[in-house]
C-alpha cells in the first residue's frame, strides 16, 4: 500500500500534549495543553450521536485522522483543528501506525462537545 498522496491532507492540525501537575491528594492532574508540532493531516468526521446523560444530552462525535508518522504520539495527546473559523479539539483514543512502517498514523479521535 502507497502512503497517503500530500494532496488528501488539506486540514492543519496541532498536536498537543499534556501538561500535568498534581493535586493536594498527589494525583496527577491535566492542568493545560503544551504545543507540540503542527501538521497536516485529512480529518473526516464518521460518527455523531446525542444521548441523555444524566438529566443533560450530551453529544459524542468521533472523527478518522490520517497524518504522516509522528514519533512519540501517545492517545492521551490531543489535536487542536481550525475549521471554518472555529478551533475544535480532538482527543486522541488510537493511534495506529498504519502498516506498522514509521510513515502514516491512522487515528482514532472524539471531539471535545462544550
Amino acid at each position: 500500500m502507497k502512503a497517503t498522496p500530500v494532496s488528501r491532507m488539506r486540514d492543519q492540525v496541532t498536536v498537543q500534549s499534556p501538561v500535568r501537575t498534581q493535586d493536594s491528594y498527589g494525583q496527577a492532574v491535566i492542568t493545560g495543553w503544551t504545543d507540540v508540532a503542527t501538521v497536516w493531516a485529512n480529518v473526516e468526521p464518521i460518527a455523531g450521536r446525542e444521548t441523555f446523560y444524566g438529566g443533560a444530552v450530551r453529544a459524542d462525535v468521533t472523527h478518522g485522522v490520517l497524518m504522516r508518522y509522528y514519533a512519540g504520539l501517545l492517545p492521551s495527546w490531543r489535536l487542536a483543528w481550525s475549521n471554518l473559523g472555529t478551533t475544535k479539539y480532538l482527543n486522541v483514543e488510537s493511534a495506529l501506525d498504519v502498516e506498522s512502517r514509521g510513515r502514516e498514523h491512522a487515528l482514532q479521535c472524539k471531539e471535545v462537545v462544550q
